[in-house]
C-alpha cells in the first residue's frame, strides 16, 4: 500500500527562493510518474532536471495512496486533500523554508486534489493561522492532463460496479462533486485576485488507441486567462517528458521563473525593511532592534509584519529613554558609573543578556561594603534602585511574558532597595511592578496576571496613607479601576467591572477637578468605559446615562484646544454611548414616548461620534501610537424614525438629512468607537 510521503529530490538545497512539489495522479507513485524509460536513476526523471536547470529551486514528489482498484488502497479526493495538507505543513524542510513559495506540478488526480487542499486551507484560515499563512505561499499549480470535469474511463467501471477504490469513483465524468470542486475553485482563485497562477496542458493521444482518458473540455480548469496548452502524448507519457527540450519540461520551466520573478517580498525580506525604516527613524542601532525582535521568540510568528512593526515602535522609545537615563546617570564610584555605560553599550549591540550582567555588578557594587544593607547610605540605596529599575527598563524591551514577568521582580527589588531611603521613589518602582504586571496580562492574555497587579494596587492603597499622601493614594485607585475594567471586559459577570467603579470614583475624590484637572478628566473618561461596559450587561439604563455624564464632564475639561486627542476620545465614547443609550430606550420603547425634540435632540447627539473620529484621524495622524477600537451597537430604525417622524412635525429639511445618516449607519449594525487610552 502506498504511503503518504513527502520525498525531497535535492535534500542539499539551502535557503531556496521557490519550493516546487511534483503531485502524481491515479495509480501513479512519487518517482515512476514522472520518469521517461526507466526508473530514477537509469530513466530520465525531470524534477531533478528542474533543480539543476534553476537555482534557488528546492524539488520535492509527493506519494500517496491512489490505487484504482478497491483491494488497493485510493483515496477519495476530499480525504486525501486535508491529509495532504497536513503533511506538507508538517514537513521539517518545508517548514524550515519560512514564507518561500510554493508551486505544484500535478498530473490526473493529482491535480483535483491539490484543487481541493486550496479550498480546504481558505475555508479553515480563519481558525488555523497556519492554514492560511501556507496558502499565502502557493503562488501556483500546473496542470498535465487534470480532469476537471471528470474521464468517461472511470465512468463506465464505476457504473458497471466493478471492483474500483474510492479515488476512481471521484473521477466519473459530469460528477457532481466535481463541477462543485471546480465551481469553488475558480470563485476563490478570483477572490484571491488572480494571485495563483496556472499552467495547463492537455493530451492529444488516446490511451491504446482507443480514447482520450481526460477530453480537452475536461481537461480546462475554466480560469479567467488560462489558455490549455496541447501536448502530443496521451494521458500517461504527458507527465514523462523525453528531455529537456521537452514542450512540458520547457513550459513548466518557464512558468517556474515566471512565478518566481512575480514573488512578493518575502516575511523576512519585509521584517528586515522595517528594521531598517525603524533604525534610522527612531535612532536605535540595527542590532539592538534584531536583538528586541529575537527576544519575542516564537510568538513573533503569529504576528503580521505590521503588528510586529507597532510593537517594534513602541520598543524603540522605550530604547531611546532607558539608553539615554543609563547614560545620564551619575555615581560617585568611577566603577559603577563605567559599568553603567557598558550596558549601555551592549544594549546598543542588542546584547540583553551582558546588559543584565552589568546592570546587576553596578547594583552589587553600590549595595557592597557594608554587611548591613540597612547601614548603607541614603544615595547609595537610591543609585542601587536606579540600577536595578533600569534593569527592570531593559527586560520590557524583550517582548516575551518570562522578560515581563522579570521586569516586575525587578521593579519590586528596587522598591525593596529604596524603601527606608526615600518612600515616594519606592511607590514609584511599586506603581511601575503592578504597570508591568497588566501588560503581561495585557499582551499575553494571562488573566492570573491580572490579578495579581489588582491585589498589588490594593496592598499599595493600603500602605499609601490618604491622608498623607492623597494624589499617590488617588493614582492608585485610578490604576486599579483600569485593571479591574481591564479583567472585567474578559470575564462574563459584572462584579469586577462594579469594583472598577467604586475604584475610580474614590480616586475622583481626591483627584479633583480644581487640583489636577487633566488627570480628573482621564480619570472621568475611564470611568465613562466602565459604566458603557456595564451598561451592555445590564438591561436598563441607569449605567449609560451616567456614562454620558462621565464622557460629557471629561468632554468639558479636556477640551479640543488643549488636548486634542483625548477630547477626540471622550468625544467618540460619548457618541457610542448616546447611541447604545438610544437604541436602548427604543428597545423598551421609551423613546417613543418621550417629547418630539428630546428625541430628536438625542439622536443629533449621536451623529457626532462622526466628527469625534475625524477629529481623532487628525490627532492621532503619523503617530501610530493610539488605535480606534470598534464597539458593536445596534440602532433600530425604527428608532430614528419615531424621533424623526416627530420632529418633522415641527420643522423640515434637516431631520430627513439626520434620518438619512442614520439609517445608513444602522444597517451594518456597527458604530465606531474609542477604547481607554489609560494604561495603569
Amino acid at each position: 500500500m502506498a504511503e503518504l510521503k513527502v520525498k525531497p529530490i535535492n535534500g542539499d538545497c539551502v535557503n531556496p527562493r521557490l519550493n516546487v512539489v511534483f503531485v502524481h495522479g491515479l495509480d501513479g507513485d512519487a518517482v515512476g510518474t514522472w520518469c521517461y524509460e526507466g526508473g530514477e536513476d537509469d530513466g530520465y526523471f525531470w524534477p531533478r532536471g528542474l533543480a539543476k536547470d534553476m537555482a534557488g529551486l528546492a524539488v520535492y514528489s509527493l506519494g500517496y495512496p491512489a490505487d484504482k482498484a478497491s483491494w488497493g488502497s485510493g483515496w477519495p479526493i476530499a480525504e486525501a486533500a486535508v491529509a495532504v495538507l497536513e503533511r506538507l505543513m508538517s514537513n521539517r524542510a518545508l517548514r524550515a523554508s519560512g514564507d518561500t513559495p510554493i508551486v505544484f506540478v500535478c498530473h490526473s488526480l493529482g491535480g483535483l486534489i491539490i484543487k481541493k487542499l486550496v479550498l480546504v486551507a481558505d475555508r479553515d484560515r480563519g481558525q488555523d493561522a497556519q492554514k492560511g499563512k501556507f496558502l499565502d505561499r502557493i503562488r501556483g499549480v500546473v496542470f498535465l492532463a487534470t480532469p476537471h470535469g471528470g474521464s468517461m474511463m472511470a465512468t463506465i467501471p464505476s457504473q458497471m460496479q466493478w471492483f474500483v477504490s474510492d479515488a476512481m469513483r471521484d473521477l466519473k465524468a459530469n460528477d457532481a462533486a466535481l463541477l462543485d470542486l471546480s465551481n469553488s475553485y475558480r470563485n476563490c482563485i478570483a477572490d484571491n485576485q488572480g494571485r495563483i497562477r496556472h499552467c495547463v496542458f492537455y493530451e492529444k493521444r488516446p490511451m491504446f488507441g482507443v480514447a482520450k482518458a481526460v477530453a480537452p473540455m475536461s481537461a480546462d480548469p475554466g480560469i479567467v486567462g488560462v489558455r490549455p496548452v496541447a501536448i502530443d502524448r496521451d494521458h500517461g507519457a504527458i507527465c514523462k517528458p523525453l528531455d529537456r527540450d521537452d514542450p512540458v519540461y520547457e513550459g513548466t520551466l518557464r512558468f517556474l521563473e515566471d512565478a518566481l520573478a512575480t514573488v512578493p517580498p518575502t516575511r523576512d525580506d519585509k521584517l528586515d525593511n522595517i528594521l531598517q525604516i525603524l533604525s534610522q527613524k527612531e535612532s536605535v542601532p540595527l542590532e539592538a532592534l534584531r536583538g528586541i525582535l529575537a527576544e519575542m521568540g516564537e510568538a513573533a510568528e503569529s504576528y503580521s509584519a505590521a503588528e510586529i512593526e507597532q510593537k517594534l515602535t513602541v520598543k524603540a522609545s522605550e530604547f531611546v529613554s532607558l539608553n539615554d537615563r543609563l547614560n545620564r546617570l551619575s555615581n560617585a564610584d568611577p566603577e559603577t558609573s563605567r559599568l553603567r555605560h557598558a550596558a549601555a553599550a551592549a544594549l546598543r549591540k542588542g546584547s540583553f543578556a551582558e546588559a543584565d550582567a552589568c546592570l546587576a555588578a553596578a547594583e552589587a557594587r553600590d549595595l557592597s561594603g557594608a554587611e548591613d544593607i540597612e547601614a548603607l547610605a541614603k544615595e547609595k540605596r537610591i543609585s542601587a534602585a536606579q540600577t536595578r529599575g533600569e534593569r527592570a527598563a531593559a527586560a520590557m524591551l524583550r517582548t516575551n511574558p518570562d522578560a515581563y514577568a522579570e521586569a516586575a521582580m525587578h521593579y519590586a527589588e528596587a522598591a525593596r532597595i529604596v524603601a527606608k531611603a526615600e518612600g515616594s521613589v519606592a511607590r514609584n518602582y511599586l506603581w511601575r511592578q503592578g504597570a508591568a504586571l497588566v501588560a503581561l496580562g495585557n499582551e499575553f492574555g494571562r488573566n492570573s496576571s491580572l490579578l495579581e497587579a489588582i491585589e498589588h494596587f490594593r496592598k499599595m492603597s493600603v500602605s499609601c496613607s490618604r491622608k498623607d499622601d492623597p494624589p499617590a493614594w488617588a493614582t492608585t485607585q485610578n490604576s486599579l479601576g483600569n485593571t479591574l475594567s481591564m479583567l472585567g471586559e474578559r470575564e462574563s459577570g459584572t462584579a469586577r467591572l462594579e469594583e472598577a467603579v467604586l475604584a475610580f470614583r474614590a480616586a475622583l475624590e481626591e483627584m479633583t477637578r480644581e487640583r489636577v484637572p487633566l488627570a480628573w478628566a482621564t480619570t472621568q473618561n475611564n470611568l465613562g468605559n466602565t459604566l458603557s461596559r456595564l451598561g451592555e450587561r445590564e438591561s436598563g439604563t441607569a449605567r449609560l446615562e451616567e456614562a454620558v455624564l462621565a464622557y460629557r464632564a471629561a468632554i468639558e475639561e479636556g477640551a479640543r484646544e488643549r488636548v486634542p486627542l483625548q477630547w477626540a476620545m471622550s468625544f467618540g465614547n460619548q457618541g457610542v454611548a448616546l447611541m447604545r443609550l438610544a437604541d436602548r430606550r427604543c428597545a423598551q420603547g421609551s423613546l417613543s414616548q418621550m417629547p418630539c425634540c428630546d428625541a430628536y435632540g438625542l439622536l443629533q447627539r449621536v451623529i457626532r461620534v462622526d466628527m469625534a473620529m475625524s477629529a481623532l484621524s487628525s490627532a492621532i495622524d503619523g503617530t501610530g501610537h493610539y488605535h480606534v477600537r470598534p464597539r458593536p451597537v445596534c440602532l433600530r430604525p425604527s428608532c430614528v424614525r419615531s424621533a424623526n417622524n416627530g420632529h418633522n412635525r415641527r420643522s423640515s429639511g434637516v431631520p430627513v438629512s439626520v434620518e438619512r445618516a442614520m439609517s445608513s449607519g444602522s444597517q451594518g449594525g456597527r458604530a465606531p468607537g474609542c477604547g481607554s487610552a489609560t494604561g495603569v
